[in-house]
C-alpha cells in the first residue's frame, strides 16, 4: 500500500536508530490491506524508553528544536466501557 503520508513519516524516520510503529487509523488500513477512510494524519508510536532518543535524533537533523519535546507520564488508565 502506497500512501504520500505514509511515505514521508518513512522519509522523516530514516536516520531514527529504534524501532518505531505505525499506530491508530494507518495501522488498522496497513493490516487490512486497504484504506477503508481519508487520514489526515499518521500516528507513530515509539516506546516510552526511546524519548531522549526520538528528541535527540530530530534535534540534531534540525526538524525541531528541543524544547519542543515533553514528556507525558503513562498513570495505567484503563478505558472503561
Amino acid at each position: 500500500m502506497q500512501s504520500e503520508a505514509l511515505s514521508a513519516v518513512r522519509a522523516l524516520f530514516a536516520d531514527y536508530p529504534s524501532r518505531y510503529w505505525i499506530a491508530g487509523g494507518w495501522a488498522l488500513d496497513l493490516f487490512a490491506d486497504r484504506v477503508r477512510r481519508p487520514h489526515t494524519d499518521v500516528d507513530v508510536l515509539v516506546l516510552a524508553r526511546d524519548l531522549d532518543r526520538v528528541a535527540e535524533t530530530f534535534t540534531t537533523l534540525g526538524r525541531c528544536s528541543r524544547t519542543q519535546h515533553r514528556r507525558t507520564p503513562n498513570h495505567g488508565s484503563q478505558a472503561r466501557p
